[in-house]
């Protein structure tokens, strides 16, 4: 969240005054291991006055996805390369410029050996807590239950019943709609109270 509302103005200083160019951004960058021409160490160095900013070199930027491998894990400094080459795709975005490949893409023979295991990035991003199996509870008595028919992807469900009509647990209540939709099945047994175009309650008699 910090990397989404991070200064790019103030990365880019910090990169010119920080950054030692040991180049592990480059090393680890998911998408020059693809065997994509994208170096952020030498993006950097662009923005440290340190290389001349070649046609070339900018353009590279548009290969990006943001992934945030660089700032994240990669950098010892604590600084953004991510914001150096955000800065160069906006420029080129506005110019409708982007690479394009003129030779065939070969992956790099040490991918295998640089990928981020899963597990140490589920840390950096802090969300390894959140990976694990839910514990089953068993199934809970309700003596009412609120069916939306438009809680999933696509057009919503179509109301097969009204209100007043009695159902089973199990029983189709509402059909899909044309294209992507899904059926609805009443989950207990009772007396339909309400059924609208947005919603079906069914209450235990």
């Amino acid at each position: 969240v910090e990397s989404k509302f991070i200064n790019v103005k103030m990365a880019v200083a910090r990169a010119e005054t920080a950054c030692c160019q040991c180049t592990r951004c480059s090393d680890m960058c998911p998408r020059g291991l693809l065997g994509y021409p994208l170096e952020p160490h030498k993006m950097v160095r662009t923005a440290m006055g340190a290389a001349e900013v070649s046609p070339k070199l900018v353009i590279s930027a548009t290969l990006c996805c943001g992934c945030g491998v660089c700032e994240n894990l990669a950098c010892s400094q604590g600084i953004s390369p991510k914001s150096v080459i955000a800065n160069y795709k906006e420029l080129l975005a506005k110019n409708k410029m982007r690479y394009v490949a003129t030779e065939a893409v070969i992956p790099s023979p040490e991918r295998e050996y640089r990928m981020i295991p899963s597990k140490k990035w589920e840390m950096t991003l802090g969300v390894a807590r959140f990976n694990k199996l839910p514990e089953y509870i068993g199934y809970v008595d309700a003596e009412r239950v609120e069916i939306s028919l438009g809680g999933h992807i696509g057009a919503p469900s179509v109301a097969l019943v009204k209100s007043g009509d009695t159902v089973c647990a199990g029983d189709l209540i509402a059909e899909a709609a044309a294209g992507l939709s899904v059926c609805q099945h009443a989950s207990i047994s009772g007396r339909v109270i309400l059924a609208t175009d947005k919603i079906i309650i069914d209450k235990v008699n």
